[in-house]
């Protein structure tokens, strides 16, 4: 598998912990020097701990969270991944309170 590959699986292994909730085993698909660049948030994610915080700030706020991997792209060491989130919004994400609706 090229090193490209292997990026891709790792970005898609991350977010199947992520809609999992398995805490534990995030440290299996992302190293300390994670970076996440999410235009929502002010400041970009980093790290397991961070990477973690993240994970919560979502799966508290989308009930019947599932993630739809729409394109990546690589180039290198990065991984540019457009998804699409599932759910219904039930609780506070970013300061926006529940709206109940898909």
């Amino acid at each position: 598998m090229s090193s490209s590959e292997e990026n891709k699986a790792a970005v898609s292994g991350f977010l199947d912990v992520a809609v999992d909730g398995d805490y534990d085993r995030l440290d299996t698909v992302i190293g300390p020097g994670y970076v996440c660049h999410n235009p929502d948030l002010a400041e970009d994610v980093r790290g397991i701990a961070g990477a973690r915080e993240m994970v919560e700030m979502y799966r508290n706020g989308i009930g019947g969270l599932r993630v739809t991997i729409d394109h990546q792209f690589t180039q290198g060491d990065y991984v540019a991944t457009r998804f699409t989130v599932h759910g219904r919004h039930e609780g506070d994400i970013l300061g926006v309170p529940a709206t109940g609706r898909r």
